[in-house]
């Protein structure tokens, strides 16, 4: 008997995992929109039989996941200012594909942003839950009283499902700098977040929906993230030890983040500063990726990475730990400290419309105690 190899095993599944996304939920890693046939593809109200073509027609019977969605950033993927602003300076349709990727069948001109069906519900109940007028799941619901008819799709409990908007390569300078060109990637990532998640130690214990999904819990469909003060501040420890009588060692420490830090768009930067208890800025470090434009080949990204300071996936402590050093020489009792998330990037602070009360969130702030000077440290 011949038995297959784990790299043909792994290979298979990773195949059929892109067979589920391409053929039943018509994901193409953002290079396409997904096309949606109102009459064809809504699901029908159980009781009216009409169809269901709103996210809004769900919150009669899904009450707390429409209310949880309706607040999430999924939902703000087109609508929020960060957006609107990136994509007014950049109307690609590229970039609807995942932040308004409903894409109606019955009209024509669908590379416009007008034919986005629902563009205002972002990424919707729709987007991930109804084809072929059956609400799709990753496990077929039982029993003989089931208001609706299912599809079983796997893959959504994984998150390879995540990573057809959240994992994508760069595409091409030409693909940018040329109207007519259609969208073409290079081998080179440009959001990296399940490539990351997949690095990481934690991977053998949670996925992305058991930390942003919360299924079958009342926080089911919140989706936490990035721009979740209180998501943000849980995920942090911040220590303080002096290492000399003028010299001092910030240390922060991750706390079930299971991917890099910041991740998602390349523009976001943490903010980390450490202050006088009078509020003086004593220092200050921004963590991010730094990018330089490639003026070169028309096949290679528009950007190169030229420097990485942000927090890697964590290792097999489950928890990825920075020291930032400092000095300060003034007697004192304690130090401050602030942590922001910064969605922009200095240009667009300065010549976007974004105004800073959205564009830089403060996440986590609190007084550290300066230790005393031992004995050996002089």
């Amino acid at each position: 008997m011949k038995f297959l190899s784990l790299s043909m095993i792994m290979i298979f599944a990773f195949f059929c995992k892109n067979s589920q996304s391409n053929h039943v939920l018509r994901f193409s890693n953002g290079l396409n929109p997904i096309s949606f046939d109102v009459s064809k593809d809504s699901a029908l109200n159980p009781v009216s039989k009409k169809p269901m073509e709103s996210s809004k027609d769900c919150a009669s019977c899904h009450e707390q996941i429409y209310k949880n969605w309706e607040k999430s950033m999924h939902r703000q993927s087109f609508t929020n200012r960060i957006y609107q602003d990136s994509h007014k300076d950049e109307p690609l349709d590229w970039c609807l594909n995942c932040h308004a990727p409903l894409k109606q069948t019955s009209i024509v001109n669908h590379n416009s942003e007008n034919n986005r069906y629902h563009a205002e519900e972002g990424v919707s109940c729709i987007t991930c839950h109804v084809r072929n007028q059956k609400i799709l799941t990753s496990k077929k619901m039982e029993g003989d009283s089931l208001a609706h008819t299912y599809d079983e799709v796997p893959v959504m409990k994984e998150g390879e499902f995540c990573g057809n908007c959240h994992q994508f390569n760069w595409p091409t300078r030409k693909s940018f700098i040329d109207p007519n060109s259609t969208i073409v990637y290079t081998n080179i990532p440009m959001q990296n977040t399940l490539g990351e998640y997949k690095l990481s130690k934690l991977k053998k214990t949670r996925n992305c929906q058991s930390c942003h999904l919360f299924p079958n819990s009342v926080k089911s469909h919140t989706f936490p993230g990035g721009h979740d003060k209180k998501y943000l501040e849980e995920s942090f420890e911040v220590t303080l030890e002096r290492i000399s009588i003028d010299h001092f060692k910030l240390m922060i420490k991750t706390n079930g983040i299971a991917h890099a830090f910041p991740t998602g768009d390349l523009f976001r930067s943490m903010r980390i500063r450490i202050l006088t208890p009078n509020e003086f800025l004593i220092n200050e470090w921004i963590l991010n990726k730094d990018f330089i434009p490639n003026k070169g080949n028309l096949n290679q990204p528009p950007k190169i990475l030229v420097a990485d300071t942000s927090f890697p996936p964590p290792d097999g402590t489950g928890e990825t730990i920075k020291e930032f050093h400092f000095q300060y020489s003034n007697n004192g009792t304690e130090f401050k400290f602030e942590m922001y998330m910064d969605y922009l990037n200095p240009t667009s602070h300065i010549q976007g419309s974004v105004p800073i009360s959205e564009s830089l969130l403060l996440f986590k702030k609190g007084k550290l105690p300066i230790p005393p000077v031992s004995a050996d440290k002089g």
